[in-house]
């Protein structure tokens, strides 16, 4: 089922030939945070969300601004941004859609995981949301466990890509010699299905797997992880979007704007305050 509830005065069918970003909810959350890093720098417009059942509901400040009100989870596990009543505002939500200010490109910020039990559930509505939206294509970015590397992937860059050899990214990756993600043998404990043994296992990765193995029969879909670990991973949120942008080109910036990212006010004491040096003097 579509679960895609548009804003007001947003036309669904802006969503159409548009190339979509989704994260996963996987490792060290680092793709969720390169897409707060995208939607603060960019000043994303938010056009909608997902009402969707099988992810959790979640409640807290209202990141736009924080005098404006709370979050709060309602049925459906939609969330409503609660306000004085002469200050009416427009909903606030945990699963959002947001769109670059040329409609190129769609960005969808999971915030919440899924329920057990409803990963299924899901992956269906997700899939019905991008068919019937009609994106051009899908990329989907998530993070795996750098603990479970092999040696050849133990240097170089900590990305790589998974996508077929005529891709809409292939070329752009060999640009940037951004590696192809390798297909190891099967480790124990790893079970493959017929309709992905072709895929790689990606330890953490979430959904990612499962939903390029949908996807791929329908529409161009990549996906681009990345190896990370559990810690503060700020400096591994910039060196994911930079990768991201140049891998497709979404700030629209010369060579000589002076663009830089704008960290979201939802990092400040994300990780705590800095340590006092002075304690190992």
């Amino acid at each position: 089922m579509n679960t895609f509830v548009p804003v007001p005065g947003f036309d669904p069918t802006q969503l159409k030939g548009t190339t979509l970003i989704i994260p996963t909810v996987s490792i060290a959350n680092v793709p969720q945070l390169t897409v707060d890093l995208f939607v603060s720098s960019l000043k994303l417009e938010r056009v909608g969300f997902l009402e969707d059942h099988s992810v959790m509901p979640v409640a807290g400040v209202f990141e736009v601004n924080p005098d404006m009100g709370i979050t709060v989870a309602l049925e459906g596990n939609s969330l409503f941004t609660l306000y004085l009543p002469q200050t009416p505002r427009p909903f606030a939500d945990m699963f959002t859609v947001y769109q670059t200010k040329d409609r190129q490109f769609t960005f969808v910020q999971q915030r919440t995981p899924i329920f057990k039990g409803k990963r299924q559930v899901f992956l269906s509505n997700l899939e019905a949301f991008i068919v019937a939206s009609g994106f051009a294509k899908t990329l989907i970015i998530t993070s795996t466990d750098a603990s479970r590397r092999v040696d050849v992937q133990m240097t170089g860059v900590p990305f790589r890509l998974f996508a077929p050899e005529d891709s809409f990214v292939s070329e752009r990756a060999a640009e940037l010699n951004l590696p192809m993600l390798e297909l190891l043998p099967e480790e124990e404990g790893d079970h493959q299905n017929k309709e992905d043994s072709d895929i790689p296992t990606m330890h953490g990765s979430g959904i990612a797997k499962k939903l390029y193995a949908r996807l791929r029969s329908k529409h161009p879909v990549a996906i681009l992880v990345m190896f990370a670990l559990e810690g503060d991973n700020l400096q591994d949120t910039i060196q994911y979007a930079n990768c991201l942008d140049s891998l497709m080109r979404i700030v629209d910036a010369s060579p000589d704007a002076n663009f830089s990212w704008s960290p979201p006010a939802s990092w400040q004491g994300l990780f705590g305050a800095p340590y006092d040096p002075e304690l190992y003097q």
